[in-house]
């Protein structure tokens, strides 16, 4: 083996390919993972486009004005413990099941008002099967309060459930008054194992595509 990798290395045309094929391999490898960050970012966009779009679609379709007196009759903490309980709790917990189904989100779909007195964002409606109604939003991301009239989107953040990226839009009264916010989240972990997958499988169409390979040597 010794002997053959000599003569390789006694042989010019040899010497020239080799390096050629090393100069090749060092650009290609630079190249993926310059590709890598690039569409890891390209990929983030693309899923927070897409929850924006879920949760402008979203907040639409709910009418700011029901939202308003489900809110003002049911002001308290838990006052809503079940999907059923309220006519109006249950046909925005149906609308938010089915976009959720629909979209196939793992995570649920849900709305925040904001109390400018206490600053704090409290949970409304949610797609779960379990209420946590007027529940307290701890460590929400500032963007949630600075865009809560426009909507908006956020990018990585982390709360006590886990790392996410998320997408917000306004909910409206008749008086074009925000009422809440609809959001709509992607867990991170999630986003990343498909961003990877995505790239690995770019990355591996890349290397087959190669023309030059260690056989040709």
């Amino acid at each position: 083996m010794k002997d053959a990798f000599k003569k390789v290395l006694e042989n010019r045309s040899a010497k020239l390919l080799l390096l050629l094929f090393s100069v090749l391999i060092a650009i290609v490898t630079y190249t993926l993972i310059n590709s890598y960050f690039v569409q890891l970012k390209l990929h983030k966009e693309m899923v927070l486009s897409r929850l924006e779009a879920i949760a402008n679609t979203t907040a639409l379709q709910i009418d700011g004005n029901e939202l308003k007196e489900l809110l003002k009759s049911f002001p308290g903490e838990d006052d809503i413990t079940s999907n059923s309980q309220d006519a109006t709790y249950q046909k925005i917990n149906i609308l938010l099941r089915n976009i959720k189904a629909k979209n196939k989100l793992s995570s649920e779909i849900y709305t925040l008002t904001f109390n400018q007195n206490k600053s704090t964002l409290y949970f409304g409606v949610s797609s779960s099967e379990n209420p946590f109604y007027r529940h307290a939003y701890d460590h929400f991301p500032e963007e949630l309060t600075k865009y809560y009239e426009t909507g908006g989107k956020v990018g990585v953040y982390e709360d006590k459930n886990g790392h996410w990226l998320s997408a917000f839009a306004p909910i409206k009264d008749s008086l074009n008054n925000t009422i809440a916010v609809v959001q709509a989240d992607s867990l991170f972990d999630e986003f990343i194992q498909e961003a990877r997958n995505s790239i690995l499988r770019n990355i591996a169409y890349s290397l087959s595509c190669s023309p030059i390979h260690a056989t040709d040597l």
